[in-house]
């Protein structure tokens, strides 16, 4: 028998084994397994409420989950909705249990006061998820060609999260507050878990045993792509000369580096790229610069227009917050 509810406590370890093989192909990984506890445990504000399921009898057929977060919009908190784990087992596909999923999600969202839900979707998905509600919210990166140089003053190291953990915030805090779409990490349990488990090269930099940036990134190949930066903002920027001592570190003569446009820098940019993987839904109308936003068609004319915005006002959000 066919049913769409909220998961039950005793039913959390399947619903693990659940994620684990939809999206790992129906193939066991200890690994894969682990990545859905994390994002369950690492997670301050999880609540089995809001993770949904479609069950036949006592089987998992189907999920979608909640991720109850705020973002930074215009230095102000709005509440935000987060979608993930997506997924239907593969004999129950084609059958509009994640569609059906999803509608009942919004539903709750907007029961619970949620103003807008943000996704991130494959280029195949866009259609499905827009008939939902979701739209494109581009997010520009500027692409630049940058030489290694060890010629840098400050010293670089690998966070510490237990002893550098109460600075990096207040960086995060005064940095990434003015930017929009950015996530509010108010709990340090989020630090601690989710952040520390998310990163992939997390680097501090310090001035006098005083932190004063840090940087989070990946490489694949040749290209280093910036997950995450912050800086103390009276300062002057290092971000230029911080790229340089990365590509050096990493062992390269030169590298491309793909970092948000909103970072300021003296890099020459050799290319714009316009990401739309990220979707969004407005589910409860709120304000804006003074603008009420009624729809999502609303919201994305503001983010749409790069000509008319300045570099810190397009809309971001850190790879390490996805979900």
């Amino acid at each position: 028998m066919i049913e769409f509810r909220t998961l039950k406590n005793d039913e959390l370890e399947k619903w693990f084994d659940h994620c684990m093989y939809v999206f790992n192909e129906g193939i066991y990984s200890r690994e894969y397994r682990q990545y859905f506890v994390n994002h369950y445990n690492n997670d301050p504000w999880r609540d089995l409420d809001t993770i949904l399921v479609c069950m036949d009898d006592n089987k998992i057929a189907s999920t979608v989950r909640i991720f109850n977060r705020k973002i930074y919009l215009n230095s102000k908190e709005v509440s935000m909705g987060g979608i993930g784990e997506v997924s239907t087992k593969s004999e129950y596909r084609s059958q509009g249990l994640s569609t059906k999923l999803l509608e009942i999600a919004i539903e709750k969202m907007k029961n619970m006061g949620i103003n807008v839900s943000i996704l991130g979707a494959a280029q195949n998905k866009f259609g499905y998820y827009n008939r939902l509600g979701w739209d494109n919210i581009p997010r520009y990166f500027n692409a630049s060609n940058v030489k290694g140089n060890n010629n840098f003053k400050f010293k670089i190291r690998p966070i510490n999260f237990e002893t550098d953990i109460t600075e990096i915030i207040s960086i995060y805090n005064n940095y990434s507050k003015k930017l929009n779409g950015t996530l509010v990490r108010n709990e340090k349990y989020y630090w601690e878990n989710w952040v520390k488990n998310e990163a992939k090269n997390f680097y501090i930099v310090e001035d006098n045993n005083k932190i004063i940036s840090y940087i989070d990134f990946e490489k694949n190949n040749n290209v280093i792509k910036i997950r995450e930066f912050g800086e103390l903002l009276h300062s002057k920027s290092i971000f230029k000369e911080l790229l340089s001592k990365i590509v050096y570190l990493e062992g390269e003569e030169e590298c491309k580096v793909i970092y948000p446009k909103i970072i300021k820098s003296e890099l020459k940019i050799e290319e714009v790229i316009k990401e739309m993987g990220l979707m969004i839904n407005v589910i409860n109308p709120f304000e804006f610069k003074g603008i009420k936003i009624e729809n999502t068609k609303d919201f994305i004319q503001i983010f749409n227009n790069i000509n008319k915005m300045q570099d810190e006002e397009l809309f971001t959000f850190w790879d390490i917050d996805g979900f």
